[in-house]
């Protein structure tokens, strides 16, 4: 069987990616995509994407593993030399190091005397509930882009367990320290790759991104649908292709609250070269600050 991966780390891999699914040229693809309305509503079976637009794509090729985007924020250096870690693993390290890392004595001892009497009970709650989930990913890099403007937690601000860390100290203290908290973070993605879990719900949520890729529209919640779930099993070292700092200003989809200033579709041109297709990208419509 033919391996083939699908790479959502920006348009270019993905179509790359599709173009070996579908054995098709890109410009094909592209110019299916191009279709108003193609991709019409979301449910728990997937995204629905137009009778018509299946039957021009044709019959897909399964691909064989799947690349994923894990976001997070962390204190200082981590290597993940371990991997990455589900939270039941990680939690009480993170935490206690965030406590130690609060440059306020008094309020960096009254979290750690938090942490120590176990009266910290959204915390409490939140690792027995993760006992069996993580670590998290999605699909699509870009998803990275658009946190702050979904209804995802942001994990590139600060760790969902710290947020609810933050929630209890305000609540036995009253006092916030979470500004303290996502100052003391640094935003952080990692790719790694698995064998390919659902093939179908996968390869449709990377048709959701070129379209809007193509048609300059905003992200949609679908950009969203597609995640990975560790389910408390952690990723070996050897399936991580990168990690680094997670920087912003490389979105290629505009932001919600910045769709109505690029109303205007940038086409993109396609030209033949020797038998091969290639693309010419627009200038991205939107730097994110």
């Amino acid at each position: 069987m033919k391996k083939i991966k699908l790479d959502c780390d920006n348009f270019l891999t993905t179509i790359n990616s599709l173009s070996q699914i579908y054995a098709k040229d890109i410009s094909q693809i592209i110019a299916i995509l191009k279709t108003p309305n193609c991709i019409t509503s979301h449910s728990k079976n997937g995204i629905n994407i137009t009778e018509r637009v299946v039957k021009k794509l044709g019959s897909p090729q399964e691909h064989t593993h799947t690349s994923w985007f894990h976001f997070t924020s962390i204190i200082g250096a981590e290597t993940f030399t371990n991997g990455i870690q589900p939270s039941k693993n990680i939690s009480n390290y993170i935490l206690e190091k965030f406590a130690r890392e609060i440059t306020d004595a008094r309020v960096s001892e009254q979290a750690l005397n938090l942490l120590r009497t176990g009266s910290a009970g959204k915390t409490i709650s939140k690792q027995e509930h993760d006992s069996s989930h993580g670590p998290f990913a999605y699909l699509i890099k870009e998803c990275g882009y658009h946190l702050k403007d979904s209804n995802e937690f942001n994990y590139l601000e600060i760790p969902e367990i710290i947020d609810d860390f933050c929630h209890d100290f305000r609540c036995h203290y009253s006092m916030s320290i979470r500004e303290t908290a996502i100052k003391l973070h640094r935003p952080q993605i990692l790719k790694f790759h698995t064998s390919s879990i659902n093939t179908k719900r996968e390869r449709e949520a990377a048709l959701n991104f070129i379209y809007l890729y193509v048609n300059n529209l905003h992200p949609n919640e679908w950009l969203f649908s597609c995640g990975y779930d560790g389910a408390g099993h952690h990723i070996p070292v050897e399936q991580i292709d990168y990690k680094k700092a997670f920087v912003d200003g490389k979105s290629e989809l505009p932001c919600r609250q910045e769709v109505a200033k690029h109303t205007t579709n940038t086409p993109l041109a396609i030209e033949k070269d020797g038998g091969r297709f290639s693309i010419k990208l627009p200038t991205p419509p939107i730097t994110r600050k």
